[in-house]
């Protein structure tokens, strides 16, 4: 599962790619990974970025520490969650678009709609928790 996020949340434009691969295993705990990219030059030219923005391919240093921890918060305020394990393996980030809180938006998203997904939840759901994340204020996930 990928997710590309662009979004006005207040006065800029916000921008962040991230995606997962999750394999079930049959086990008590769900382990949380993120690949973090070393080489940050390589620029994507179609992205959903403002076009004077440049967007790099991978999950930044920058950006991962935020991943993890916004994983490990929204889990911990799940009663249910799936066991195995998730992780973040594809990114994108914008030079000017991208900042912690768009990062830990996509995240809390992306969460959300997996664990959703495990209970076979209709179209209107999912758009109801991407909704629903969008409008919460910056800083609450």
């Amino acid at each position: 599962m990928a997710l590309g996020l662009t979004t006005e949340l207040r006065a800029p434009r916000y921008y962040a790619l991230l995606g997962i691969g999750y394999i079930f295993e049959k086990t008590s705990n769900l382990e949380v990974c993120v690949n973090i990219t070393e080489d940050t030059d390589n620029v994507v030219t179609d992205s959903l970025a403002l076009p004077s923005d440049n967007v790099h391919i991978g999950i930044s240093n920058e950006y991962a520490q935020t991943i993890l921890s916004t994983a490990v918060k929204v889990c911990n305020s799940l009663s249910t969650l799936p066991s195995g394990i998730l992780t973040f393996n594809i990114g994108g980030y914008s030079d000017y678009g991208s900042n912690q809180v768009i990062f830990s938006k996509i995240t809390s998203i992306i969460i959300r709609l997996l664990v959703t997904r495990q209970d076979n939840s209709d179209c209107e759901e999912l758009k109801n928790i991407i909704r629903n994340e969008l409008e919460k204020s910056l800083m609450d996930i």
